[in-house]
C-alpha cells in the first residue's frame, strides 16, 4: 500500500468564519469579496464555501487571488 502526503498548508481550506478572522474582517466582508470576484471560493454539494489558505495570502499580499 502506498502513502499519500499532503501538505496541510498548501492545500488548506478554511471556512469564511476562519477566512473572516485570518483576514481580521467581518464575515460579510469575506462574502462580498467573493460576490466580487475578488477571492476565489470552492462549494461543497451542500453548498457550504471554503476559501484557499494560499488565495488569501495573495490577497494580503496585494497581488491576484
Amino acid at each position: 500500500m502506498t502513502e499519500r502526503t499532503v501538505d496541510n498548508e498548501a492545500e488548506q481550506f478554511l471556512t469564511i468564519a476562519e477566512a473572516a478572522a485570518y483576514l481580521r474582517v467581518h464575515e460579510q466582508t469575506v462574502r462580498r469579496y467573493v460576490a466580487a470576484d475578488k477571492l476565489p471560493v470552492s462549494r461543497l454539494p451542500s453548498g457550504v464555501m471554503r476559501l484557499k489558505r494560499s488565495d488569501l495570502d495573495a490577497m494580503l499580499a496585494g497581488g491576484a487571488a
